[in-house]
């Protein structure tokens, strides 16, 4: 039986995670990219029109941060959506 060093594995397990990483980053790119199909297809079925911008606001949480400009839609169902830009 061989003896193997205690760190034999380990460039092992920082390629995975790099690997892992990765796919993490190509998985979320592709659900973006379906998510904002899916809003194209619907704004143009449903023939949306621009109504209102807003601009990124500071937001008083107790962590505090900035929300996304975001533009108004309002469509032939008679809802306005918005949606980040």
């Amino acid at each position: 039986m061989a003896y193997h060093k205690p760190f034999d594995i380990f460039p092992w397990m920082i390629g995975s995670f790099i690997i892992s990483i990765i796919a993490l980053i190509v998985a979320m790119c592709f659900a973006s990219q379906k998510d904002r199909k899916e809003w194209e297809a619907f704004r143009d079925a449903h023939k949306c029109k621009v109504v209102a911008k807003r601009d990124g606001q500071y937001v008083y949480t107790k962590n505090g941060g900035w929300t996304d400009p975001q533009t108004g839609w309002l469509c032939d169902d008679g809802i306005t959506y918005f949606k980040d830009n």
